[in-house]
């Protein structure tokens, strides 16, 4: 990892123990993210990105292993940082399954909550559906945001999904009802548990952004 208190402004050091697979879950595997603070891991980072195809066309695998070469911006489990987690967990979770990504969440989370309009790519009928993401400018003028892919080569597991509401409430009422749904089992197995538990501090919750209620489920208030 990179520590920023060295005379010539960082100092690249050993981590202190392995990053484990709870790091990424909780956002506290020691990698960079957002807010951005221009830390020297985040310079050194960059480097390590640059080859990616600026269009996004690589693989949570390709993504992966330029991340490994670029050193952590803070010790594994030391700081809350939301950030390329995610794309650990993705690659992870490909390892694991031997499926891709996007095949592995259609068989083990989308099929069996029977989430039928939920998927990296949006086939062809269904493209004129899509609802336009909009901001208020500084005019007070509503103005829309150029569309995502509809046809990614990298599924992010932190984004890129596309879905609807009655989509993304079926997996909220799985989630309330600790892996079940309508009485048709469960998707993929049972969450441990602590899921549903609040894994950020009091001031990790405190910043805005991190303020999400997917942050907050279980708050306990002695946490410091």
């Amino acid at each position: 990892m990179v520590t920023s208190d060295a005379p010539d402004g960082y100092e690249l050091v050993a981590a202190e123990r392995n990053v484990t697979v709870h790091d990424p879950l909780n956002h506290r595997a020691g990698f960079t993210g957002l807010p951005p603070i221009h830390s020297p891991a985040e310079i050194l980072r960059l480097p390590a990105i640059q080859p990616l195809p600026k269009n996004g066309d690589f693989t949570p695998e390709q993504c992966t292993k330029h991340l490994a070469v670029s050193p952590l911006g803070a010790q594994p489990g030391a700081t809350f940082k939301y950030g390329s987690s995610t794309v650990i967990l993705g690659r992870l979770i490909e390892v694991v399954t031997g499926q891709t990504l996007d095949k592995a969440l259609q068989d083990r989370v989308f099929k069996p909550l029977a989430m039928i309009d939920t998927s990296f790519v949006v086939p062809l009928e269904k493209q004129q559906r899509i609802a336009p993401a909009c901001s208020l400018s500084a005019e007070n003028i509503w103005v829309k945001w150029p569309t995502n892919s509809l046809t990614p080569r990298f599924f992010l597991a932190g984004g890129n999904l596309w879905s609807t509401a009655a989509d993304y409430l079926r997996f909220s009422q799985m989630l309330l009802n600790e892996g079940e749904l309508e009485g048709e089992g469960k998707a993929a197995s049972q969450p441990e548990v602590g899921q549903t538990d609040d894994q950020a501090t009091r001031r990790q919750n405190s910043p805005a952004f991190y303020a999400w209620a997917i942050f907050r489920f279980g708050r306990r208030d002695s946490q410091s």
